[in-house]
C-alpha cells in the first residue's frame, strides 16, 4: 500500500526549516530533509517540521520521536523532546509597512501559537479542547508544521547524537533524521542578569504574588 501511495505521489511531503522560519500555507516545500542541530549542555534547541499535503491531502497525521544516542550508546531521552504544531491564525489588517529592509508580511494566515501535543502538566493527552494539536488533516497542496524542542540535560555527554522524527499519516509515513551536536559547556541553571518586569497598574494578585518572590529572592542573594 505504502509503495503504491510513493508511486502515486500521495505521500507526506516534509521538509525541515530552522527556528527562525517563517512558513506560510502555501509556501514551497524546501529541499532539507534532515535536522541538524548544535546545542550546550543545559539548553532548548528547536526547529521545525513541514508537512505539505499532495493531491487528495493527507488524513490523520502524527509525529511520534524516538531518543537521541551517540556512538558510546549514551542517550537524549525522547521525555526531553516537546512536540507542538503550530495554529495558523488570521491577521488583519497587516502591520504599517514604514519602509526599509525590514518589511512587515501581508495579511492572512501566519503562524502563531503552538499547541502542544500533550499536556505538559501531566503529560497526557489533551482532549476535550477547542484546539487539538493531533491527529490532524492537511488540505491539498497546503502545510501544516510541527515545532520541535530538543532539550540538553546537564548531564549529557559532549559529542554527537542521532535520531528521527517520524511523520505518519493513512497516506504513508516519513522518517525525519536528527542530527545532535552537544559542545563541550553548559548554559548555567541560574540566569546571571536581573528581571525587569514592566507592570505600572495591576489589581492581579497573581502578578503582585511574583514580584513579591522577585524582591525576595534579590534580597537573600545580597545577604549571601
Amino acid at each position: 500500500k505504502r509503495a503504491l501511495a510513493q508511486i502515486l505521489g500521495s505521500t507526506p511531503i516534509v521538509w525541515v526549516a530552522n527556528s527562525l522560519e517563517h512558513i506560510n500555507k502555501s509556501e514551497i516545500a524546501g529541499t532539507e530533509t534532515q535536522a541538524i542541530l548544535y546545542a550546550a549542555k543545559n539548553e532548548t534547541e528547536s526547529f521545525q517540521v513541514a508537512i505539505k499535503a499532495p493531491s487528495g491531502g493527507l488524513t490523520n497525521v502524527n509525529t511520534t520521536s524516538n531518543d537521541l544516542s551517540n556512538s558510546s550508546g549514551q542517550t537524549i531521552s525522547r521525555a526531553g523532546i516537546t512536540l507542538y504544531r503550530e495554529n495558523y491564525a488570521n491577521i488583519t489588517p497587516q502591520s504599517p509597512d514604514w519602509g526599509g529592509t525590514n518589511r512587515p508580511l501581508p495579511a492572512g494566515l501566519h503562524p502563531d501559537a503552538l499547541m502542544p501535543f500533550v499536556d505538559p502538566r501531566t503529560g497526557a493527552d489533551i482532549t476535550g479542547a477547542e484546539f487539538d494539536a493531533v491527529p490532524f488533516r492537511v488540505a491539498d497542496g497546503t502545510n501544516e508544521v510541527i515545532w520541535v524542542d530538543i532539550y540538553v540535560p546537564p548531564t549529557a555527554s559532549t559529542g554527537i547524537y542521532s535520531g528521527n522524527l517520524v511523520v505518519t499519516s493513512d497516506q504513508g509515513n516519513v522518517t525525519v533524521p536528527v542530527s545532535l551536536t552537544v559542545w563541550n559547556f553548559a548554559l548555567p541553571v541560574k540566569p546571571e542578569e536581573k528581571s525587569d518586569f514592566l507592570i505600572w497598574e495591576t489589581s492581579n494578585a497573581d502578578y503582585e504574588d511574583e514580584l513579591l518572590r522577585k524582591v525576595d529572592e534579590e534580597a537573600k542573594r545580597k545577604t549571601l
